[in-house]
């Protein structure tokens, strides 16, 4: 997924979650990658349609944000154990064990202007990653082909995994996301009843940590 970033950026962003002795370190990315540390700002420029390498390490687990500032057409990729890019940036508040973490920023678009982007790190114990608020939704409603619902929203997670289904057991679920509080379900079959559950989940590079389901609401048509 590619972003082209405004002024002024804010998002999370989950990095590769492998001990740098794992890499294989004949490639590019960790031969060239730059070392950089949390918590400072850096000024960088990308020439044309091409790529850098950064990296950087936790001796503690930690929720990472990087932020961006100036006007940069780029996508931001993180990699796995061979160097390729496995993800790109899509997702916010992202938490990290101990470790080397590497990524690159692509500037597909061909772009020579400057920008600068800071790494924050908030230490985040290991254990707190698997701790959950309780999650409750509630209104409940259908018009048309959409159904919405509302939810208290958690902290310090990475987003939801929303279940709607016309099966109570939760198969063959509908496509659903949550935005500003609204759990929203687009083009619903016609069934005569509805069922809806939410989980929060923080987001790793190999795994999710899943928090309990909320409350079932059933909506009878």
């Amino acid at each position: 997924m590619k972003r082209i970033l405004p002024a002024v950026l804010s998002a999370s962003c989950l990095l590769s979650a492998c001990l740098v002795n794992t890499y294989a370190k004949d490639t590019k990315a960790f031969k060239t990658a730059q070392p950089i540390i949390c918590n400072k700002t850096y000024k960088t420029k990308v020439k044309g349609e091409s790529q850098k390498y950064f990296k950087f390490t936790l001796t503690r687990s930690a929720k990472i944000a990087i932020t961006f500032n100036g006007q940069v057409n780029v996508e931001l990729s993180y990699l796995n154990s061979k160097g390729k890019a496995v993800s790109t940036y899509d997702h916010y508040n992202h938490y990290l064990k101990k470790g080397t973490y590497y990524f690159k920023i692509n500037n597909y678009l061909g772009s020579s202007n400057p920008y600068s982007f800071n790494i924050k790190k908030t230490s985040y114990p290991l254990a707190k990653m698997k701790v959950f608020p309780k999650t409750k939704i509630s209104h409940f409603q259908k018009k048309g082909t959409r159904i919405t619902a509302k939810i208290n929203e958690a902290k310090d997670i990475t987003d939801y995994q929303v279940l709607c289904s016309t099966s109570k057991n939760f198969t063959k679920p509908i496509p659903a996301y949550v935005h500003f509080g609204k759990i929203i379900v687009d083009d619903v079959p016609d069934a005569s009843s509805y069922y809806l559950k939410v989980r929060p989940y923080r987001q790793g590079i190999t795994e999710k940590y899943y928090g309990h389901d909320s409350n079932v609401l059933t909506f009878t048509s």
